[in-house]
């Protein structure tokens, strides 16, 4: 396959995680869990642009049908998401140049529509595009789409409501099928004195923190900040300010408008010189940085293994879609890790495809005989051990970010 924003062909393997079934969905009995089809999940690197992406694309019909149409969003479960995103919303409203009552404010990747009420708080229209079912569900005058954000959709969009100031888009951009096409669609929607506000997994922390659990079917690409200003510019967006975030296990949040006049030079973008002494802003420099995972996936499946074989009982704690990579990844199959607990409503009595661990709550019997737990949401950690340490004072929790090790008290 060729490059998803360059349409380059040199394209060079960066990392091989074995075949995985897609995560992000659960299915009701064990037989179909461990009999679904698995994919080559692997990661290749482009040497035009710099980006890295998924090496096949014969996994996209699952990821869309079991996984995107059905999306569940949890964020509204979570308080310190829901902290962040208010605070998100507020720096992107304020970079804007909105009129109150008057401006839509678009959120691409709207999810269940958690964003659409801050929005009218604070006296704009919201508007959501997603191609989830859930987004179909919001209400409180919001203008709703339910599809995939493409060129299509936005020049449809621009028909029906005219084009905006602000667009922001949280965490979507690296689960499309072509990043160019998304980015001409936000290039359609946005005035001519718009601006885009976009947040996607930073690569370099990512590594840095061992958050390998999300580099799976989901994530198509795998963004630094050089293919972001490469990706923007070819369609006349130009970055204007850059926030690292800690959310999701390390973030960027970019900043694009469509006024050249905003663009900064890459002497002030500090990430780019971090990108560049980091990974050498090449193939060989991510080759390196990606040799930790090695490492980190060994260490992790040695230990939990070697607590099985010692006659410990090993659970897991986040049946997500990190949660279910994490376990495939390590190859923590159900007669290693036989549950795993997880509070989202509709999860219960479900299993892991590809494991076969059954999904339970945290009242389950299987909490209270644990000896070790396993966190497998990587980016909620604090949270899981705030809520649940001193509820079961005799499982020790173990974490695998930012390295392989057990938790003290916070």
């Amino acid at each position: 396959m060729n490059c998803r924003i360059c349409s380059a062909s040199d394209l060079a393997l960066l990392y091989d995680f074995g075949m995985m079934p897609v995560a992000g969905y659960l299915v009701d009995t064990q037989p179909e869990a461990l009999t679904e089809k698995k994919y080559a999940n692997t990661l290749v690197c482009c040497a035009r642009c710099g980006l890295v992406q998924q090496g096949g694309e014969d996994f996209t019909d699952v990821l869309i049908q079991k996984v995107y149409a059905n999306y569940q969003a949890t964020y509204s479960m979570s308080a310190k998401v829901r902290a962040y995103m208010t605070r998100f919303i507020d720096e992107a409203l304020a970079s804007s140049a909105l009129t109150v009552n008057t401006d839509i404010v678009l959120e691409v990747g709207s999810n269940d529509g958690t964003m659409f009420g801050w929005i009218q708080d604070k006296g704009f229209i919201p508007a959501g595009i997603d191609p989830s079912a859930e987004v179909s569900r919001a209400d409180g005058g919001a203008i709703v789409v339910r599809d995939f954000f493409s060129t299509a959709v936005a020049g449809d969009f621009v028909r029906k409501h005219g084009q905006v100031k602000l667009l922001f888009s949280r965490h979507t951009l690296e689960h499309v099928f072509s990043p160019g096409d998304f980015m001409n669609a936000v290039s359609i929607v946005l005035d001519k004195q718009g601006i885009a506000v976009i947040e996607v997994p930073y690569l370099p922390a990512q590594l840095n923190g061992n958050q390998y659990p999300g580099m799976t079917f989901q994530h198509i690409s795998f963004f630094t900040l050089h293919s972001l200003k490469g990706l923007g510019e070819m369609y006349g967006l130009s970055i204007f300010k850059v926030k690292p975030s800690r959310m999701d296990g390390g973030s960027v949040v970019v900043y694009f408008s469509k006024n050249p006049k905003n663009a900064v030079t890459p002497a002030r973008l500090g990430f780019l010189e971090y990108e560049t002494a980091v990974l050498a802003n090449d193939y060989h420099g991510l080759q390196r940085a990606f040799k930790s995972v090695d490492v980190s996936l060994r260490v992790a499946r040695s230990h939990i293994i070697g607590l099985c074989e010692n006659s410990f009982r090993v659970i897991a704690y986040g049946a997500g879609s990190k949660g279910q990579a994490l376990l495939n990844m390590l190859g923590l199959s159900a007669d290693i890790i036989p549950t795993v607990v997880d509070e989202t409503p509709g999860l219960k009595g479900k299993y892991i495809v590809g494991t076969g661990t059954r999904v339970v709550d945290s009242s389950d019997e299987c909490f209270l005989e644990a000896n070790f737990c396993l966190i497998s949401a990587p980016t909620h950690v604090d949270e899981i051990v705030s809520k649940e340490q001193s509820r079961h004072p005799g499982t020790a929790f173990i974490k695998t970010s930012p390295d392989f090790s057990y938790i003290s008290d916070l």
